[in-house]
C-alpha cells in the first residue's frame, strides 16, 4: 500500500495521473452482459476449448464495443470483463461446489498416455491431461552431445549432461503467430520441468550418456509445464534411463474472493489460472517435492492456504503417478538398439 501511494504521488506530481478503475462501466456491463458472463463461465461443461474461445472472443468484442460507445477504452473493457468473470467463477464454485468444467475441487482431469508414438526416437510419449497435451521425446548421446553453456560475465560454466527444452507454438492455443527462438516464458517453463526431473537422473558414472528431453506442447488448457514433467518422465523411461524415482507434477489454484475462507483448486484450467489468485506448480515423486513455482495473482494469500495446497497437490501427484504407471510404464525399458553403446576397458 505504501508503494502504491508513493507511485500515485509521483505520477500525480508529474501531471500523469493513474487511470482509476471504471466502476460505472462495471455496473453497466454487469446489467447488460451479466447473463452472458455467467454462461461463458460454465461453457466448458458442455463444449470443448475451441468453442469456448470462439464464444469468449465474441463476448469480448461485444463488451469492447459497449465500452467504446460510452467513452471508455478497450483496456477498461478488458479490466471490467476479467473482474466480472472472476466474481462469477468464484460464485459458482461456492454455491455449487463445481468448477468451470464441472469437476469438484480436488479431481484431476482425465489422463491418457500413448507410449512410443515415434518409433525412430530413443524414447517418446504423448501425455494428455484434459485438454493439455505434450509430445515428449528423449534422446541419448555421448559426452560430446552435452549442452555447452557460455556466460559473458562469469567463468566458463560446466556442460549440462541433462537438459530439457520446452516449445509452446501458438497453434497449441488455437492461434497463429511468429515462431522462432524460445521466449522467456518457454525458457522458464523448460527450466522448471528440467529441475523437477534432474534430481531423479542417474549420475554420469552409472549412466554415461548426455540426455536431451524435448516437450512440444500440442494443446494447452492449463499447466503445460507440469504436463512436460509427466511426459518427460515417461519418455526417459521409454528410452531406458534408470531414474531413481518417477516424477509428476500438478498445478494448484486458489479463490480469494473471501479471504477468510479461501478455496484451493486442484489441477487448474487456463481460465482458473487467469481469473484465480495463484498458479502454484508442484512437482516431485511419491516421496517428496523436487521443484515448485508460485505465481501470486492477488493479495491475501496466507501460509495456511499454501499448506492446504501442498497437501492437495500431494494427493493429486500420487494419483497422476498411478495413472502414468497404469496407462504407460513405471520401470525403464531396455536401451533401444539405436542408442550408442560405450565400453570402458581398464588397462593395467
Amino acid at each position: 500500500a505504501e508503494w502504491a501511494d508513493a507511485l500515485r504521488d509521483e505520477r500525480g506530481a508529474s501531471g500523469v495521473p493513474l487511470r482509476p478503475y471504471p466502476d460505472d462501466l462495471e455496473t453497466a456491463v454487469a446489467e447488460t452482459f451479466g447473463a452472458r458472463v455467467a454462461d461463458q463461465t460454465t461453457t466448458l461443461r458442455t463444449k470443448d476449448m475451441r468453442a469456448c474461445r470462439v464464444e469468449y472472443g465474441a463476448l469480448c468484442a461485444a463488451v469492447d464495443a459497449f465500452a467504446l460507445e460510452r467513452g471508455f477504452t478497450r483496456a477498461d473493457a478488458s479490466r471490467v470483463l476479467k473482474k466480472l468473470s472472476s466474481k462469477e467463477m468464484a460464485r459458482i464454485v461456492r454455491t455449487e461446489g463445481r468448477r468451470a468444467d464441472g469437476r469438484d475441487l480436488v479431481t484431476v482431469r482425465p489422463i491418457d498416455v500413448d507410449m512410443a508414438p515415434l518409433p525412430t526416437t530413443h524414447g517418446s510419449v504423448v501425455f494428455t491431461r484434459g485438454e493439455t497435451q505434450s509430445l515428449a521425446t528423449a534422446t541419448l548421446g555421448d559426452a560430446s552431445m552435452s549442452l555447452r553453456r557460455d556466460a559473458a560475465l562469469e567463468d566458463k560454466l560446466p556442460n549440462k549432461e541433462f537438459y530439457l527444452q520446452y516449445a509452446f507454438p501458438p497453434s497449441s492455443v488455437g492461434e497463429t503467430g511468429r515462431t522462432g527462438a524460445p521466449g522467456r516464458r518457454e525458457v522458464g517453463h523448460g527450466a522448471l520441468a528440467e529441475k523437477a526431473l534432474r534430481y531423479a537422473m542417474p549420475n554420469s558414472t552409472e549412466f554415461p550418456y548426455a540426455v536431451r528431453v524435448e516437450s512440444l506442447i500440442t494443446e494447452s488448457c492449463g499447466s503445460s509445464s507440469m504436463a512436460s514433467v509427466c511426459g518427460g518422465c515417461l519418455a526417459l523411461l521409454d528410452a531406458g534411463v534408470p531414474l531413481s524415482d518417477n516424477v509428476a507434477g500438478v498445478a494448484m489454484g486458489v479463490l480469494l474472493d473471501d479471504l477468510e475462507n479461501p478455496i484451493v483448486l486442484t489441477d487448474i484450467l487456463g481460465v482458473e489460472d487467469a481469473l484465480g489468485g495463484m498458479d502454484f506448480k508442484v512437482a516431485g515423486s511419491a516421496d517428496g517435492i523436487s521443484a515448485f513455482q508460485l505465481d501470486v495473482k492477488s493479495l491475501g494469500l496466507k501460509s495456511e492456504t499454501l499448506g492446504a495446497a501442498l497437501s492437495q497437490a500431494r494427493d493429486a501427484r500420487l494419483h497422476v503417478l498411478g495413472e502414468m504407471a497404469n496407462r504407460g510404464i513405471s520401470e525403464p525399458n531396455p536401451l533401444p538398439a539405436s542408442v550408442p553403446r560405450s565400453k570402458t576397458i581398464h588397462v593395467a
